[in-house]
């Protein structure tokens, strides 16, 4: 997957932070997860079980002195992430872009578009994600104390229609 995580539902369910550049998210088929980051957006991503592959280590400084072109130096940059993890075939979401769909396919990594299978991915929750509402609204109310228990301490003289003073 490619893309920042405040516009892409696939990467977020993955990553439940917001980063606004878009970056590269990896599997290698064998339980390794793993994005390339800069290191200030890297900060809580491995709380989530994701590696964080510097793009230093990936010759990020030599690609943007040779062009500024952001699509060309990630299609520089992930196919050698890919040969990197042993990544020879994968699976990508419908919105992956094409630009980086030419460059791993050029570096023989073959691509299949599964939606099914990324739509299958958000539909189940993640170990971080409430299972229902009610138990959302139960920790809610666990961390900032009820409100009917609230309510029930204040004076009898004080009600809803009382004016605030």
């Amino acid at each position: 997957m490619f893309g920042p995580t405040d516009r892409d539902a696939d990467l977020f369910h993955v990553i439940p932070e917001v980063i606004v550049d878009g970056f590269p998210y990896l599997e290698d088929g064998r339980g390794r997860r793993a994005a390339v980051l800069w290191t200030a957006d890297a900060v809580h991503v491995p709380e989530h079980g994701v590696e964080v592959l510097p793009r230093e280590a990936y010759g990020w400084d030599d690609l943007v002195t040779a062009s500024r072109d952001e699509f060309e130096i990630w299609s520089r940059l992930v196919p050698r992430v890919c040969a990197d993890l042993g990544i020879r075939e994968a699976a990508v979401p419908p919105q992956f872009p094409v630009f980086l769909a030419d460059a791993l396919r050029a570096a023989g990594v073959r691509l299949r578009v599964d939606p099914g299978l990324f739509a299958g991915r958000r539909r189940v929750k993640a170990p971080r994600e409430p299972s229902s509402r009610r138990g959302s609204c139960t920790a809610s109310a666990t961390g900032s104390g009820s409100t009917s228990t609230s309510a029930r301490t204040w004076p009898a003289s004080v009600t809803s229609s009382s004016p605030a003073t």
